[in-house]
């Protein structure tokens, strides 16, 4: 039939279409580009609306079925062990993001937790400053145990207070016979850490230059709060007085002394010491009258307790836990019964002569200086040791430890020949010292 295929029956029942010179299996001819085979069936002949008499009419066969190419995506059946493997794969990222979730969980209590108890109370910031301070001043009388001399002696834990414990003292004195003046020192440690045995090395070191120093512990906070360290000194001061002959001191040469903490308990009690109404504002009555006390040497001190002011954020948690673990509260500066303890704002006319020291990276120097100027309008004699603003390198908190340094070594020997100065004999005493004096 010209203009068109012919349909014929292989004998098969499968239909093949004559194209031109010969036959074509439809099933070949009827594979498209998509892979589908149509694989119809010639069940009959009959007639169609529009073609002649005759002609074939093919009707649709079975489904079409898929045949691979690699075009087409391939079914991959699972086999048991791979569909077991990604059932624990997934079994694990759950227990996995389970366990995650639960120590995210207890990280986050615990940090409320921390921070719930450092709101509610000093002890954990004061245990936290204790440990770092301790570790600190081990260190540093460490360092300084190779310049010890020889010939000090010392005896130790000579108690002051019986119905105290914590009411011990260390007397480190030159093997030269005396009398010699008797230096009185207290510790630093933030009113919260340190003790007599952190700053050993260097009251040995001290007393090699001719005097008897006397190393005082008292009670920290928060365990104890303020006014009980001023106490305990004074209490120290009043045993060192009744017993001057069987510890072998010269108690009419004294001088207070102290570092950080203890320049603000050692610069109260010489306050209280010499003038009465500060005394009897304190509550206490000293032993030591006012003629025996010949100067005070304060290192690093803070000298008025309205500490708000501070150089960084950890600076002014620092400022707040420590003056909260000492006094029992939150905002000492304002309370009127602990300003007194502001010793910048109550000393007097009457005060010892001075020595001061301080670091120009030191965030307690303003103070030092400020009190420095304030005893100086008083008429007090001063002599205040505090480096240049651009001294390098800087000099920190309690650089005066470090003999190592041209700075720390200076300041001692400033000190040293301050202590000298004021502790020297007077005339009236020439022949109680004899030349044994320093």
């Amino acid at each position: 039939m010209a203009g068109g295929d012919r349909t014929a029956d292989d004998g098969r029942g499968l239909g093949h279409v004559e194209a031109g010179a010969g036959l074509v299996p439809r099933a070949q001819r009827d594979v498209g580009q998509s892979g589908v085979l149509r694989d119809p069936r010639v069940v009959g002949v009959g007639q169609r609306q529009g073609c002649g008499a005759g002609h074939p009419v093919i009707l649709p066969g079975p489904r079409p079925r898929q045949v691979p190419t690699d075009s087409a995506p391939r079914h991959v059946a699972r086999t048991p062990a791979s569909v077991g493997s990604v059932s624990r794969t997934r079994s694990a990222v759950r227990v996995a993001l389970t366990a995650l979730g639960v120590a995210v969980g207890a990280v986050l209590g615990l940090v409320v937790l921390v921070a719930t108890a450092f709101s509610l109370s000093p002890w954990p910031g004061a245990l936290l400053i204790r440990r770092a301070f301790d570790k600190g001043g081990h260190e540093t009388n460490a360092a300084l145990a190779d310049r010890v001399p020889d010939d000090v002696v010392t005896r130790a834990d000579v108690r002051y207070d019986e119905t105290d414990p914590v009411a011990l003292l260390d007397i480190h004195r030159p093997a030269a016979p005396g009398p010699h003046p008797t230096v009185v020192w207290v510790h630093g440690g933030g009113w919260v850490s340190g003790s007599k045995d952190q700053v050993a090395n260097y009251l040995r070191i001290l007393a090699a230059e001719g005097f008897v120093v006397v190393a005082v512990n008292y009670s920290l906070a928060p365990g104890a709060r303020y006014p009980r360290p001023v106490h305990q000194v004074l209490a120290a001061l009043r045993h060192l007085l009744a017993h001057a002959e069987d510890l072998d001191l010269d108690t009419s040469r004294l001088v207070l002394a102290g570092d950080s903490a203890g320049s603000q308990i050692a610069a109260q009690v010489a306050a209280a010491v010499t003038d009465p109404t500060y005394a009897r504002a304190l509550g206490v009555d000293p032993a030591v009258r006012s003629d025996e006390l010949r100067a005070v040497v304060l290192h690093c001190g803070a000298y008025d307790l309205d500490l708000r002011e501070a150089s960084s954020r950890a600076g002014a948690w620092f400022v707040e836990s420590v003056l909260w673990a000492y006094t029992g509260r939150r905002t000492p500066g304002t309370d009127p019964v602990l300003a007194l303890a502001s010793v910048l704002r109550h000393a007097s006319a009457a005060f010892p002569p001075a020595y001061l020291s301080g670091g120009n990276a030191d965030p307690l120097t303003p103070q030092g200086r400020a009190f420095a100027e304030r005893l100086v309008e008083l008429g007090v004699e001063v002599v205040a040791d505090f480096a240049e603003p651009d001294h390098e390198p800087p000099l920190g908190h309690e650089f005066q430890f470090d003999l190592a340094s041209e700075a720390g070594r200076t300041t001692h020997e400033a000190s040293v020949a301050f202590l000298r100065a004021h502790t020297a004999a007077r005339p009236d005493e020439a022949g109680a010292a004899g030349t044994a004096d320093c």
